[in-house]
């Protein structure tokens, strides 16, 4: 028995060498808030299910098994697809049990199936390795499928040679307010910097969410010179929530390194208004509400303001 162990512990090592999985689909087989009526988690052979039916400001997470015997310093490449209502993922790896913030993922979530991968490296001193895949503070659900873990290959670009840093992703809109049922147009262009690009090598995919509850999301082609367009509209007064993506020719969203060094998606936020100024509380206003804050400004009023300034640095622009 000792000889087969031992055998099986060499094959075990060779075949992660040669680049089979560190985790499959089937370690991931733990759910948080196990006992919350509020959040659901289901697990197959070929997915898992997490819904999330009332949001209590808690994660909705997927946690896989914890393994032994991963070497610190090795870095490896998290893959899977996903689709949801949530409106992100959080990918973490996790190091005896405690989660690695500094290597976490941020994934954009669609009401299709996706491709996601995230790259970390085993810390010094994992004796055990986990993983978890979250979403926090959110009503939804989430589905996964085809989850692996294996050794990094060498990184490859998905902007094939392009610098991802010169790309930005722009969005107008013909005019910010509108009448309700006003139909709202979106013009959404990529620009890659002056860079040339393959055709039919990328795609927009975006997200409309609004204050009237309705979600809708597209995937459009792009072409050099030619803007995607997006139509929709709102009922009633208040707004429209307009999400776009820059994704490369297998669907996943193109990142680029922003001030802090960390990747992030390239993408454009905006939005448009119907008729903001007959928007209206959701609540009734307290009978003491002007007594109050009347009360408060007074005690603030009664402190004295005390300041020094001194300077503890500078730039060519700025003296702080």
């Amino acid at each position: 028995m000792k000889i087969k162990s031992i055998v099986l512990s060499l094959f075990c090592l060779s075949a992660l060498a040669m680049g089979a999985e560190l985790m499959t689909q089937r370690d991931l087989r733990a759910a948080w808030n196990k006992d919350n009526p509020n959040y659901k988690v289901e697990f197959s052979a070929e997915k898992c299910t997490a819904t999330c039916l009332k949001n209590e400001r808690r994660a909705l997470a997927v946690q896989s098994r914890a393994i032994t015997g991963v070497k610190p310093g090795e870095t490896f490449q998290a893959s899977f697809l996903a689709r949801g209502t949530v409106n992100n993922l959080e990918f973490v790896p996790q190091s005896n049990g405690n989660a690695c913030k500094e290597q976490q993922s941020l994934f954009r979530v669609f009401d299709d199936w996706n491709h996601y991968e995230a790259t970390f490296t085993i810390p010094e001193e994992c004796k055990t390795f986990s993983c978890v895949i979250y979403a926090w503070n959110q009503e939804g659900s989430f589905e996964i499928r085809e989850f692996s873990i294996r050794p990094a290959a060498a990184e490859v670009e998905q902007t094939a040679g392009l610098d991802a840093q010169k790309i930005t992703i722009n969005g107008t809109s013909d005019k910010a307010l509108y009448e309700p049922g006003e139909q709202m147009t979106f013009l959404i262009a990529p620009d890659f910097g002056g860079q040339t690009i393959p055709t039919d090598t990328y795609s927009v995919k975006w997200q409309r969410t609004g204050e009237d509850g309705k979600r809708a999301t597209g995937k459009e082609p792009f072409t050099p010179g030619k803007p995607v367009v997006i139509k929709t509209s709102l009922d009633t007064p208040g707004f429209v929530r307009i999400v776009a993506y820059l994704a490369d020719g297998k669907g996943r969203i193109v990142q680029k390194k922003n001030q802090g060094g960390k990747l992030e998606d390239i993408c454009f936020i905006g939005g448009a208004g119907v008729q903001p100024e007959k928007l209206q509380p959701a609540v009734e206003e307290p009978a003491d509400f002007d007594a109050f804050w009347t009360k408060q400004k007074a005690k603030l009023a009664a402190v004295p303001v005390t300041y020094k300034m001194d300077k503890v640095g500078s730039s060519p622009n700025v003296d702080i």
